[in-house]
């Protein structure tokens, strides 16, 4: 490139301008190490004047490495041990690469394409794909990959996901809940930007709680999280990105009807205040009307109610390194259901021999962040990350009642600096985490330790109250192809003692289309078991708790786990578009765990703590390629083993598919259609004995072979799109989702052994539209 020519071109003011700014950068970081490269990025316009190029790819060749141009054209990049190469690529510019002798500030003129009648390359960018920079095996979730579905709320997030699995809990509450590797949600890390999210009491319904239209992105990560977000990861992690106060779009509106009675608004407005401070609302209200009785068992099929939600949150940025943001939440969810002759205007005990189900949770959060990146060393920084949080559920289950509350506090100082250059970078910090919980369960027959409480009126309390200060450091070690971050921490907990969460994370960057990860690591956690075991208290099964002790939750043991996996991917060109195959195995082993036993009597629920073995082994293969221009299709299959050990042997984990194959093919028009399809098929289920019922409440004992389709068609406009969607297309339903649905008072009643679909087909329409389009 003759860059004298095009300098002497350049207006001398605004040359002199542009390059104090990037001696300017330097200047202002006396302290910076010298294998630092500094420099501007420009492009000539029409007149022939020199204009900065904001948005500029700048990294090493081969590398990860790699930054962006600021609004003026300038950036700032650590040097790299293995190549002085430099390339810089802006959409539409023919891209350069740079022999970098000596880190002195550069200027890169970038020439149009246009001069050279070339024709520009452009290729789709995935919806939802594997981060090659984490080292972890990371998930990106994109806004665009939840589109493809109706994504009314986190639970209905993952239809297009091969690793997670959603279930109903049971067939009369209409909650939903996720599985992953085999296992319940509960063992998966909930955080809302790096926070705790759901979690506690929130276990159960938390995933209805939070609507998809205020997702911006998620990251879904297998295996064990960092242990900076704390020690309650122990199958994976899963961070929830909100609609931030610089949301793109500025304004969203989302609305959703179906034809089962479900209509929801949703409303998104981000608002830049001054140079400073920036504040973002989201708000969101769902009604549904209840359904009939489809499959003719006597229970409406989804039960009524209506939602409330909001989200204010204020964002500060000083532009000098000090960042801050405050957010205020609150939830308030009631749903009734039973059976249709059931009264919800009329007291309970004018109803005596009608079952009639009553939800309420209610949620009041405040939380925020406090950070600052010191100008002079960009590489340190300092957070603190805080949250206050209620939560109230208030169930009625026929003539069982339980009423839970939990209050939590937490915070968390972070420090992250390097170790001699950015190849050694360190985070260490201090944590704190602060749970009330109040329980209470009103039922008929209830066992504690083998002791019955036989009076009608018992009234149960549980009340603990756990303190957990924590210590943690992680240290990320960057050795030419290979990336490590190994990971301690340590948490005193008030009711169980010190536990050590030991984490290693390692990716091998094999070549420039091969990588290979390989994770390991230990979390814990306390469960909370009458708030995780829904179905069994809507369910007429004898509660039985076996204590173990008098210091734990409930007398159980805490829960504790390690976690291998390894994960490689392989990229390739198909049809000259990007394609990966990619394959996992994993496996998690408990050395405690609550066990819930459904298997004992067909009339009881167990919950004892773990004597012996309990796994989850798992396998999947995933293939994502681009048939063609716009289209993308994901084929991915999963094979997985959970087993534990019960009273009454080592068993399979009830309800929990041997295989589950995932098909999903999205395709976008030149005329701006979107059509996006996916097909679930799941392999057989163990179902929990029913042998003890009389013949005719017997279930049998593995569910059948299945598959569920989904179908959506969208019209995409500037500013708007329509949406028309079907669910469960092939009309695939358990028939015999309630035992003893005529009796729902007798000792057989059983509405927690769901193994399928519990709605019929589906349709439903939407409408979303944006102030500003998206790009």
């Amino acid at each position: 490139m003759d860059q004298m020519s095009t300098m002497n071109k350049m207006g001398l003011a605004r040359l002199v301008l542009l390059l104090l700014y990037v001696h300017a950068e330097s200047w202002a970081q006396p302290g910076a190490a010298v294998d630092t490269l500094r420099g501007v990025v420009l492009e000539q316009d029409a007149q022939g004047r020199f204009q900065p190029l904001p948005m500029a790819h700048v990294y090493w060749l081969g590398t990860q490495r790699g930054t962006t141009t600021n609004a003026q054209g300038a950036f700032t990049l650590s040097a790299h041990p293995e190549t002085r190469q430099l390339v810089v690529r802006y959409t539409g510019y023919e891209p350069d690469t740079l022999f970098i002798r000596d880190y002195r500030s550069v200027q890169v003129v970038l020439r149009t394409q246009e001069r050279f009648g070339l024709v520009e390359v452009t290729e789709q960018r995935a919806t939802s794909f594997i981060s090659r920079a984490e080292v972890r095996n990371a998930r990106v979730i994109t806004e665009g990959e939840l589109f493809k579905a109706a994504c009314c709320n986190l639970s209905e997030s993952f239809e297009t996901n091969p690793s997670v699995e959603v279930t109903y809990t049971d067939a009369a509450s209409g909650v939903k809940q996720i599985q992953m590797l085999g296992l319940s949600g509960a063992y998966v890390q909930l955080l809302r930007e790096n926070l705790p999210g759901i979690r506690g009491l929130a276990t159960h319904y938390g995933l209805a709680l939070l609507p998809g239209s205020w997702i911006d992105e998620m990251q879904l990560t297998q295996g064990v999280g960092s242990v900076v977000n704390g020690y309650e990861s122990l199958t994976g992690q899963i961070n929830l990105e909100v609609k931030k106060p610089d949301y793109a779009g500025r304004v969203l509106l989302n609305a959703y009807q179906n034809q089962m009675g479900r209509s929801e608004a949703n409303l998104v407005v981000a608002q830049p205040l001054s140079g400073r401070w920036s504040s973002s609302l989201l708000l969101h209200a769902n009604r549904m009307e209840g359904t009939p009785d489809i499959n003719d068992d006597g229970f409406v099929d989804l039960p009524a109610g209506q939602q409330w939600n909001g989200l204010l949150r204020l964002h500060y940025n000083d532009g000098l390194g000090l960042t801050g943001q405050m957010a205020l939440r609150a939830v308030d969810d009631r749903r009734r259901g039973g059976q249709v002759s059931y009264r919800h205007d009329r007291a309970r005990e004018a109803q005596s021999g009608v079952y009639g189900l009553k939800t309420g949770i209610g949620q009041q959060e405040i939380f925020g962040k406090l950070g600052y990146v010191f100008p002079a060393h960009k590489y340190r920084s300092i957070g603190l990350l805080w949250s206050a949080s209620a939560t109230q559920l208030d169930n009625q289950f026929g003539r069982r009642d339980y009423h839970g509350a939990q209050q939590t506090r937490s915070a968390q100082l972070i420090y992250q600096d390097i170790l001699g250059d950015t190849r050694n970078r360190y985070r260490a910090g201090v944590s704190w985490l602060n749970d009330r919980f109040s329980e209470w369960v009103d039922t008929l027959a209830f066992h504690s330790g083998g002791s019955p409480a036989h009076s009608d009126s018992s009234r149960l309390d549980f009340v603990r109250h756990e303190r957990v200060p924590g210590v943690f450091t992680e240290l990320t070690l960057e050795r030419g192809k290979l990336l490590w971050v190994l990971g301690l921490r340590y948490d005193q907990h008030n009711l169980y003692g010190g536990q050590w969460s030991p984490r290693l994370n390692g990716k091998w960057n094999i070549s420039d289309n091969d990588q290979l990860r390989f994770s390991a690591g230990r979390g814990f956690r306390v469960a909370s078991v009458l708030a995780e075991q829904q179905g069994g208290l809507v369910s007429s099964r004898r509660l039985i708790i076996d204590r173990q002790n008098e210091r734990g939750a409930f007398g159980l043991d805490a829960e504790r786990a390690w976690h291998v996996g390894l994960q490689g991917n392989h990229d390739f060109r198909f049809r000259y578009r990007s394609a990966r195959v990619s394959m996992d195995v994993q496996q998690t082993w408990f050395m405690g765990q609550v066990v819930a036993d459904y298997d004992q009597s067909p009339t009881e629920l167990h919950l004892y703590s773990l004597n012996g073995a309990s796994y989850s082994r798992s396998a999947q293969l995933e293939l994502e390629v681009q048939p063609r221009k716009r289209m993308e299709l994901r084929l991915a299959y999963r094979i997985q083993d959970v087993q534990t050990d019960y009273r009454v042997g080592r068993l399979s984990r009830p309800l929990v598919p041997r295989s589950r194959g995932l098909l999903n093919l999205s395709w976008k028009t030149k005329s701006r259609w979107d059509f996006d399809f996916t097909l679930h098929t799941y392999g057989s289920k163990r179902l929990p004995s029913t042998w003890g019922n009389p013949d005719s409440l017997r279930m049998r004992a593995q569910s059948p072979v299945y598959a569920v389709g989904f179908f959506q068609l969208t019209k995409n406009f500037d500013r708007s799109a329509l949406y028309l969607g079907i669910e469960n297309l092939t009309d695939f339903r358990q028939t015999d989702l309630i035992v003893s649905a005529q009796q729902p008072f007798s000792p057989h009643f059983d509405a927690s052994l769901v193994w399928g679909p519990a709605i019929e087909r589906m349709i439903y329409v939407g409408w979303r539209w944006r102030l500003i389009p998206a790009i």
